[in-house]
């Protein structure tokens, strides 16, 4: 199921997709998703505009970044410690 067939818009969809792929930058998709605890493929999944799950939450607990931030491309990536 992708996000656009939840009702949730192209735009919610082009942001996630672009929030992972600024958090993966130049790391492989495979070590990324490793270090952040899920599957390689919920992450290529995730870049492919494929829903996302609970698992935005250990993307967001293992880098530190701001969950809002992953899922709508707004506000400060980074949370403030």
């Amino acid at each position: 199921m992708t996000i656009t067939d939840t009702g949730i818009g192209q735009s919610a969809l082009r942001e996630l997709s672009l929030s992972l792929r600024q958090l993966v930058g130049e790391d492989s998709i495979l070590h990324f998703a490793q270090q952040v605890g899920i599957p390689d493929i919920t992450l290529r999944k995730y870049l492919d505009g494929v829903q996302p799950t609970a698992d935005n939450r250990h993307l967001a607990a293992a880098t530190g970044v701001n969950l809002n931030w992953i899922l709508t491309g707004q506000g400060s990536p980074y949370l403030r410690k």
